[in-house]
């Protein structure tokens, strides 16, 4: 990314108090660089971006972040005053400036706010600095704390995740009916799992913006180009409360590589086997469960886990021979936006 990206990821995915690292001491520097040098992607001669950054083309740097820029680490011949962004080398940790637009990796540095009662899996990352996914109890406003799975790996981390499948050894989710969406059922967290629609509801509103992932993995489609393939989606969204029937709003596609048809579903309520709110009846048709539907046929990501008849868990791909991946395991999941 260039510089200024790579701040704006840094600000995205942290909140406001996060940026490009700053580096106060050679014990910072050796620090900051190992966690570069043991990235296998950053070779020995690539450039990381840090927050430093130059002032009016003079010998006056700045970090961004606001700290003190009392220590330096410039290569021979450096600072270059026509260049005015600061990056450095993980394997000598010196510093140079470079042109702003030139692609970098980077290195961002999270400032911990920690907060008492978690909301949900952003505040367990990002504010209180836990790093390892796995099974965490929030307490959003307006309801009972309850436990839910946190995804603290992809994208930055901090991902709380509503739907989850792995296997076939829970294969209800096209048969089960509005209370169980509502209140949501599986066999655990780590297993597969619909959160709920209530917590969804309120996961999804508690803040001004939150941002949607879908993760799809695998396609059993016997004409695959792609058996192992990962595919993705990021998207802007809230959910409704029960009683406008948990209404989907959702945004074009911000981020990702699946087909951009998912704002097709934007604005359409969440129909389940006994209460179907689509005119073809789609959430009635066998294995293919419940969802915000504006088509029958586009994602079935809550249809049958196994089928011989294409009604299985699939999702649309116009990028595919045959129109549709058939993963072995996706994940829906949701992140505040700072």
């Amino acid at each position: 990314m260039s510089w200024s990206d790579a701040e704006d990821y840094c600000r995205n995915s942290g909140g406001s108090n996060s940026h490009l690292t700053s580096i106060a001491s050679a014990f910072d520097s050796n620090e900051i660089m190992a966690i570069a040098a043991a990235n296998p992607a950053i070779g020995s001669l690539d450039q990381v971006w840090i927050g430093g950054e130059g002032v009016n083309q003079d010998t006056f740097f700045q970090w961004i972040d606001g700290s003190a820029f009392t220590y330096t680490n410039w290569m021979p011949g450096q600072p270059q005053l026509l260049y005015s962004c600061v990056s450095a080398n993980p394997s000598s940790g010196q510093w140079q400036t470079e042109l702003c637009e030139t692609q970098n990796y980077f290195i961002c540095k999270y400032s911990m706010q920690p907060i008492a009662v978690p909301s949900d899996c952003y505040d367990w990352h990002f504010n209180n600095g836990n790093s390892t996914s796995g099974i965490y109890r929030i307490s959003p406003p307006g309801i009972t704390p309850f436990d839910v799975y946190c995804d603290m790996d992809t994208n930055g981390g901090g991902w709380t995740v509503f739907q989850k499948r792995i296997d076939g050894s829970f294969d209800n989710f096209h048969t089960s009916n509005w209370s169980d969406y509502k209140n949501g059922f599986g066999n655990g967290l780590n297993s597969n799992f619909w959160l709920g629609n209530d917590k969804l509801h309120i996961l999804s509103t508690k803040d001004a913006k939150t941002r949607l992932r879908i993760d799809l993995w695998n396609d059993r489609s016997q004409f695959t180009d792609s058996a192992n393939g990962h595919w993705f989606g990021e998207y802007q969204f809230h959910v409704d409360a029960e009683t406008n029937s948990y209404t989907l709003h959702v945004s074009l596609r911000t981020g990702g590589n699946t087909t951009e048809l998912m704002p097709l579903n934007d604005n359409m309520p969440f129909s389940t086997p006994d209460r179907d709110h689509t005119s073809p009846q789609c959430a009635r048709k066998t294995g293919y469960g419940s969802w915000w539907y504006s088509s029958c046929s586009y994602y079935l990501l809550n249809g049958r886990y196994n089928s011989t008849n294409g009604d299985m868990l699939r999702w649309f791909d116009t990028n595919h021979q045959i129109d549709f991946r058939f993963p072995t395991e996706t994940q829906m999941k949701l992140r505040k936006l700072p």
